[in-house]
């Protein structure tokens, strides 16, 4: 259902779950993304330790912006190589790849972006979700 709602539709990224020094990440390729501690009250993140999961990232919810990239740590944060950059107005669909799978930015179109550039983005981890790629349900 995930996929269905809002335009474009999230990003669908084949990731990991690690755990490493108390903290729970979200391995994207070679991109560690920490989990918040306040997002996994109730949620058995240990069973999902070392094994593939699926995180689902809203186009919206990546920023490029330098006020969201400050406030994050440099190794929470994800690149995108851009193909394409479709301007629609106030704001621009990024399209391209991270860690080799397809993903779709939106973003204000006063950020600078280019078709063939690398651009790196914070992830809003409040809103990432995870999926278990054999049953589809929601982890977190």
């Amino acid at each position: 259902v995930a996929g269905f709602i809002g335009s474009p539709q999230m990003n669908f990224l084949d990731a990991k779950i690690i755990h490493q020094g108390g903290a729970f990440f979200v391995q994207i390729g070679p991109y560690r993304i920490c989990i918040p501690e306040g997002r996994m009250e109730g949620v058995d993140l240990q069973q999902y330790v070392d094994r593939s999961v699926v995180c689902g990232i809203r186009p919206e919810d990546m920023h490029a912006e330098p006020v969201f990239l400050n406030a994050v740590n440099e190794s929470e944060q994800i690149e995108v190589d851009i193909d394409v950059v479709e301007m629609m107005g106030a704001e621009m669909y990024l399209h391209g790849e991270c860690a080799g799978m397809p993903v779709v930015v939106c973003t204000p179109s006063r950020v600078m972006a280019k078709s063939g550039e690398k651009i790196r983005l914070a992830v809003d981890t409040n809103k990432m979700k995870l999926f278990d790629p054999e049953t589809t349900n929601v982890i977190l």
